[in-house]
């Protein structure tokens, strides 16, 4: 009988890559995309927006990474990713492992950045951001 019990490791193609992002230093962005910026009604509807869950999406950043950069919650941050760039507040996510940044999609302030996974660059803005 084969012995396959190295090959069951439970390990998606996503979390294989995140690995490998991780090995070399690089960041990966994770996303959602948050319910009332998906469905054309909801995100035109003032009183939905009104709630938290209609907010501008956050860099949500883990500690040590905003330790590394200087980040406070609230703070203002670039994030990089493709040709695009976003300024987004910043938020603390001590859940998130050390090389994640999760940054929600399908929000306006998010559209210029690439796809929704992938290789993402992170850096405090400047004051005038």
């Amino acid at each position: 009988m084969t012995d396959l019990s190295a090959k069951l490791n439970n390990l998606t193609k996503a979390a294989q890559r995140a690995a490998s992002y991780a090995a070399n230093g690089a960041l990966e962005r994770v996303t959602d995309v948050p319910i009332y910026f998906a469905d054309a009604i909801a995100r035109r509807s003032e009183p939905l927006l009104r709630t938290a869950d209609g907010q501008a999406p956050l860099a949500h950043l883990p500690a040590a990474l905003a330790a590394q950069l200087g980040v406070k919650a609230g703070d203002k941050v670039k994030v990089s990713q493709g040709s695009g760039s976003a300024i987004l507040v910043a938020g603390i996510d001590a859940r998130l492992p050390a090389n994640a940044v999760r940054v929600g999609a399908a929000h306006p302030a998010t559209a210029t950045l690439g796809a929704m996974f992938g290789a993402i660059q992170v850096e405090k803005a400047g004051e005038g951001a």
